[in-house]
């Protein structure tokens, strides 16, 4: 089993960063730039492995400590103090600042475009998952509230302090509000009745409120309301509805573009921005658990990546894309003249601070969850 979790884990990442890496490349090829080299696996020992090389020059290399598992290397992309790599042959710099931003541009855009194309491979070929309205058990989470009570898979709620329940979101419902505050749950067990006490433990992240039916609770502006909620740490039956390709197609646009504005939505309100943030331990925890629960939920939790790194890397912060990007624009604005290597420099070190301090702060967020 932790074999198949770090072979999954491997190659979910090597495929979601080589397609952010193959849109740089392929665009570079597109604007006769020649690269030198397209790292597609970074693995934490070895040695640099050429596995071949093209017809272009470019070598397709393995390499030991690579942050984020790969890179593509364009020629002339290191900046000079006297500024020549603006006249390299072929190179980054030599190109027009509408080339070099199309360059940059493309590694989020195929990162995007990769996590919607495998979302709909993930709905077209096994279809939209749907969980159960039944208040029956299918598993329960590793030291949740609901496992500690002795609850078991299968368990059907009948009664969530004494009120009967007929579906899950009715549990839910009852549950949410009561986060340290003991429930008695009413189960049928096979042919037996069996009282359970059980103490919902809040959740780690924020999550949607919902009404008696299972709907969510809007706010003011229509949008849903977020908070800590109570939990039992149970998951229900899912089924797959078979879908035809187009609505495979529409919703994984919706499930992509979701993703974006929830991005979006997270980084202006910074105590969702708390609970919702994942780092790299995260990231590998949630994917080593996708892979345990079969191919579509890793196939959904790669989608998922993939689309995140596009919209982080289009981050106005060196050197991200959209750090590069930033200074295509500024260069633009200054008619195509390069900005002094010293404030270049200055810029990167600027950035690198900010995502060493990005980088802290999500691992910090990470362990600190490991514990809870």
């Amino acid at each position: 089993m932790i074999l198949w979790q770090i072979l999954a884990i491997l190659l979910t990442f090597t495929v979601v960063v080589s397609v952010h890496e193959l849109g740089h490349y392929w665009f570079a090829r597109w604007k006769k730039m020649d690269v030198e080299e397209f790292c597609l696996l970074g693995l934490p020992a070895g040695k640099k492995f050429v596995l071949w090389q093209n017809e272009h020059g470019t070598k397709f290399t393995i390499h030991p400590f690579v942050p984020l598992g790969g890179f593509v290397k364009i020629k002339g992309m290191e900046p000079k103090s006297d500024g020549s790599e603006t006249t390299i042959p072929n190179g980054f710099y030599a190109a027009g600042l509408g080339a070099r931003a199309l360059v940059l541009f493309a590694g989020p855009l195929f990162s995007y475009l990769g996590g919607f194309a495998l979302f709909v491979i993930a709905y077209a070929s096994f279809g939209r998952p749907e969980p159960s309205s039944e208040p029956v058990v299918a598993n329960l989470l590793e030291d949740s509230a609901a496992q500690k009570a002795g609850m078991q898979a299968g368990d059907r709620i009948l009664a969530v302090d004494g009120k009967p329940v007929q579906k899950f979101a009715e549990v839910k419902y009852i549950v949410q509000d009561k986060a340290h505050v003991p429930v008695r749950l009413s189960v049928l067990r096979g042919q037996q009745n069996v009282e359970l006490s059980v103490t919902p433990q809040p959740s780690r992240e924020v999550m949607e409120v919902i009404d008696e039916k299972g709907g969510l609770v809007l706010d003011n502006s229509g949008n849903p309301v977020l908070r800590t909620v109570g939990l039992l740490g149970v998951e229900v039956a899912v089924t797959y509805k078979p879908v035809p390709l187009g609505e495979a197609v529409s919703d994984a646009w919706s499930v992509s573009w979701g993703i974006v504005a929830g991005s979006v939505r997270v980084l202006t309100r910074p105590k969702e921005l708390k609970e919702s943030a994942g780092g790299p331990i995260a990231i590998v925890r949630e994917t080593g658990k996708a892979a345990d629960r079969g191919f579509f939920n890793l196939i959904i939790v790669a989608a998922f990546i993939s689309v995140s790194l596009g919209f982080v890397n289009l981050l106005p912060i060196p050197p991200f894309d959209g750090g590069q990007l930033l200074i295509v624009g500024i260069e633009a604005l200054r008619r195509g003249r390069r900005l002094p290597l010293r404030v270049q420099e200055n810029i990167f070190k600027l950035g690198f601070a900010v995502i060493l301090l990005m980088f802290v702060s999500v691992m910090w967020l990470d362990i600190g969850r490991l514990f809870r």
